[in-house]
């Protein structure tokens, strides 16, 4: 279960009984919904009306039609999950599909930048037709940097008609300056919001009822200087006085003064009960009556907040059906230091009230806040059960990210003792491929359970769990001998019952025999890890498992039986509801299998969705993987630059690491494929005579890694000539290929060795191996790849099955005119945004440059190409096979 939402928070706060009429501050802000203003900004200190002044006017834009999307901000906030799940549940009803959409993006395990985040926003935004204002209150407790940029994003980027209002008490991190030199800012600061005499008179015989004289007026607006908060202290303190110009008269000092004189007499002017009232309660940022009996053991909460509301006791309605409320921020500073000063001659009393408050929210799946009160209870264990209870459910929806913010939460003292905290974060971690900073807390918790004095029960689960993990890391690491080393462990070591722990280590053990070219028993590991990912509903399980056996399905020659394990893991991802983060991992394993099958169509769409869910989930191995089938099949498209660009990509990723061996070695083999598709013979020859392959080991069977290698140098010695050499080269990865069972590159061999044979009855031999194997098997592009030169061979074998089928291809692709371009990455990139239909300002949003810039690079593509406009650019593009 995740933590609740407070809609409160999405609420305009209606307005007070005593409104003022401020049009004249209306007009201003009525200035910021013209297309060139950017951001509206109402800049004060506290209690002087701006969340008051822009829930009036949001209120009155709403009556007009206008779409309004209402945020009150709170410390909490800074956690940028909690940020943007709380942004889009106020967008929704104004812009359906954002919560969605942001949603999936907020499932990954390890969570995206804030920049991608707010370029799917505006993207989504964008397609909006009616105006929309988005305001985002109390904006001054938001000091994250992360945020900041995004905001900083969202300002440069929103669409036409998409607006942004902000209140704070301080000028907020944003390029003010620049807005202002460009006419793009509406400010409204305190000389703005000071009450002029007008308006300090309608307050005034509003709520005093004519008793004020105009002397009287003149004096009150003099002396609180025209401060809203400051003059509606005043109506509350004079409300039971006989001589109020004696009263005024006196009445004199700093805003800080007069708030504390004025709101002492506020306080002093409650019933005891009252007073115990407010005082316990001050301590929540937001009440509702429920929640006050809780703290205050009472059953009278509802009575005393409708009181306090019909006095106007500073107590704001946070929702149409006053259900929440909060205590004016001015107002509920003053009540918490008064309680402060309670809880001195009443020892305990705030800790008390903090742990009943963290019960009741606990109670209603208000978590996070449940920690934070916990924590403000000094009851630190109670804090560290919440976090604990709710890991498991965490994991199993791929909420990593979010168990990481609410272990944040905790001091890390607390932390350091409690070695459970240690290996659920060490879990995320390692999940996320952050290797680095989990290494450190599985040798915490080691060290605690070395330590001993745990009961029996605990320090075998505990052990279980240290050795899955490190297990994981191991394998993802690309720690091969620590990996394989896993083969010959007692299977027992993580127990069936152990659950999630005992997939991840089966998942280990398998993957570290696929590299080792065992598949039987790889296979038998992965079957099990996702028999106990499906029983589990656990995410990471379904969407790693599921992508392994497929391949190692498909490595055995079995590949209906591989694309129906991708599409089921693909369904039970969905139905889990985990975000695509998950999905893009499988999509990219689909994806690549489609291409062998020549469904070329299904695999182009498939992986461009699994690169842009793989942003949601930045695992190195699982974003290089897909970069690297986009790749492949940029190349069988033949759009070199663009295959190119993916490579690079890939390699971008590589670098970032970790990434396991087998995946660094086949992308060499599509860079191999890149070189011999733009003819770079010497770089692809200066590649293979780097490579250092060892006499064949009886002993130590061939692995994945090197059978990859040797295929991608055979190809770059064929482009030479050096047909003895691929021979030699191949031989060894024939018999490992035939022992360990995997059709999958044996075929590929087979065809290799039937280009390189002695004679031409050899190949026709070797070649009809390599069919009778793959064809019936769906097969294809293994010998589609080799493109015109296998005519010939392909032509001695039209008995089989399938082979009249090739040649119709190859033939058709061999009069195809070559590609000529001379268009760098970038143009290709955004060439490729211009026949998606995108205009300038929104490809500038995907790619992160202004629409300038895109605009300098679609002229320098027009002339490249000789065309005049985008039409002609998009035709020309399809004919040289960019797209």
């Amino acid at each position: 279960m995740a933590t609740a939402l407070l809609t409160t928070k999405f609420f305009i706060p209606p307005s007070a009984p005593d409104r003022v009429d401020r049009q004249r501050l209306f007009q201003r802000l009525d200035a910021g919904l013209q297309p060139a203003c950017a951001l509206i900004l109402v800049c004060a200190p506290a209690g002087y009306g701006k969340t008051s002044l822009l829930a009036d006017w949001a209120t009155a834009c709403s009556a007009k039609g206008l779409k309004i999307a209402w945020l009150s901000l709170e410390p909490p906030d800074n956690d940028p999950v909690r940020f943007f799940t709380y942004l889009a549940g106020a967008l929704e009803p104004a812009a359906p599909g954002v919560s969605a959409l942001l949603e999936d993006y907020l499932a990954a395990p390890q969570l995206p930048a804030a920049a991608d985040l707010c370029a799917a926003l505006v993207n989504l935004l964008a397609q909006r037709a009616e105006p929309l204002v988005l305001v985002l209150d109390d904006f001054q407790v938001i000091h994250d940097q992360n945020l900041h940029a995004a905001i900083s994003f969202l300002v440069e980027h929103l669409p036409p008609g998409v607006h942004l209002a902000l209140s704070s008490r301080s000028d907020p991190p944003l390029l003010l300056h620049r807005l202002r030199a460009r006419g793009q800012l509406v400010e409204l600061r305190l000389d703005d919001l000071r009450f002029d005499h007008a308006e300090t008179g309608q307050l005034l015989s509003q709520s005093a009822g004519g008793r004020l004289a105009e002397e009287d007026i003149r004096l009150l607006e003099e002396r609180t200087e025209g401060w809203p908060a400051g003059l509606r202290m005043v109506l509350l303190s004079i409300r039971d006085r006989s001589n109020l110009h004696d009263f005024l008269a006196h009445f004199s000092g700093s805003n800080r003064y007069i708030l504390d004189y004025l709101a002492e007499e506020v306080f002093h002017n409650q019933s005891e009960a009252m007073q115990t009232f407010m005082l316990h309660s001050a301590l929540l940022d937001r009440l509702c009556a429920p929640l006050c009996n809780a703290l205050t053991g009472q059953s009278n909460a509802a009575e005393m907040l409708d009181a306090l509301e019909r006095a106007n006791c500073f107590l704001i309605p946070l929702d149409e059906n006053r259900t929440w409320y909060r205590f004016h921020h001015l107002f509920a500073d003053l009540l918490r230091m008064r309680l402060k000063q309670r809880g001195l001659q009443q020892a305990g009393l705030e800790e008390e009230l903090h742990r009943r408050a963290a019960a009741w929210l606990d109670g209603q799946g208000y978590y996070e806040e449940a920690v934070q009160h916990s924590i403000q209870a000094g009851d630190y264990e109670r804090a560290a059960q919440i976090v604990e209870s709710r890991t498991l459910d965490l994991f199993a929806r791929g909420r990593l990210h979010q168990l990481l913010s609410w272990i944040r939460l905790l001091p890390e003292e607390l932390t350091v003792q409690r070695p459970w905290l240690n290996i659920y974060q060490a879990w995320a971690l390692a999940f996320a491929a952050r290797l680095d900073e989990a290494r450190p807390l599985l040798a915490r918790a080691q060290g605690v359970l070395q330590a001993g004095g745990l009961p029996t029960q605990e320090q075998a689960r505990m052990q279980c769990e240290l050795h899955a993990i490190q297990s994981l890391i191991s394998v993802t690491s690309g720690n091969v001998p620590a990996a394989i080393a896993l083969t010959t462990q007692p299977d027992n070591l993580v127990p069936a019952d152990a659950g999630f722990a005992r997939s991840v280590q089966v998942w280990a053990v398998g993957y570290a025999l696929r590299m080792m070219n065992n598949l039987d028993r790889a296979r038998a590991c992965f079957e099990e890890a996702l028999r106990i990912g499906f029983a589990l509903d656990n995410l990471w399980t379904i969407a790693s498992v599921s992508g392994d056996l497929g391949t190692v399905l498909r490595q055995q020659g079995d590949l209906q039986k591989a694309e129906e394990v991708f599409r089921a893991g693909l369904a039970r991802a969905h139905q889990v509801a985990g975000g695509p983060g998950y999905a893009g991992r499988v999509e990219a394993f689909l994806a690549n299998l489609l291409i062998e099958r020549g469904r070329l169509a299904e695999a182009d769409a498939l992986i461009d969705q699994a690169v842009e869910h793989n942003r949601r989930w930045e695992n190195p191995n699982h974003c290089a993987f897909a970069w690297m089938v986009r790749a492949r099949l940029a190349l069988i498209q033949n759009k070199p630059a663009v295959a190119a660009a993916a490579l690079v990509q890939a390699d971008a990723w590589v670098e970032r690491g970790p990434v396991v061996p087998n995946l660094r070695a086949a992308i060499s083999g599509v860079w191999m494929r890149y070189w011999l598709h733009t003819g770079a013979l010497n770089r692809a020859i200066g590649w293979a005579d780097g490579q250092a392959f060892g006499a064949p080991d009886e002993r130590a069977p061939m692995g994945e890694v090197e059978e990859t290698l040797r295929l991608a140098a055979a190809r770059a010695l064929l482009a030479a000539g050096q047909m003895k050499s691929v021979r030699e080269l191949l031989a060894p990865v024939e018999s490992a290929t035939r022992a360990a069972g995997k059709l999958s590159p044996l075929v590929e061999t087979l065809v290799l060795q039937a280009r390189a044979a002695l004679s031409p009855s050899s190949a026709a031999a070797i070649l009809k191996e390599a069919l009778l194997l793959g064809l019936p098997r769906g097969f294809r592009q293994v010998y589609l790849d080799e493109g015109q030169r296998l005519i010939p061979l392909l032509e001695d074998c039209q008995e089989i099955t399938g082979v009249s089928e090739l040649l119709a291809h190859l033939r058709a692709a061999s009069s195809l005119p070559p590609a000529e371009h001379n268009l760098t990455e970038r143009e290709v990139e955004i060439l490729r945004w211009v026949a998606s239909g995108l205009s300038n300002p929104e490809i500038g949003a995907r790619l992160f440059i202004t629409a300038n810039t895109v605009k300098a690079h679609t002229a320098t593509i027009y002339r490249k190409l000789d065309v005049a406009n985008r039409a002609e650019a998009i035709a020309k593009a399809k004919d040289l096979g960019l797209l």
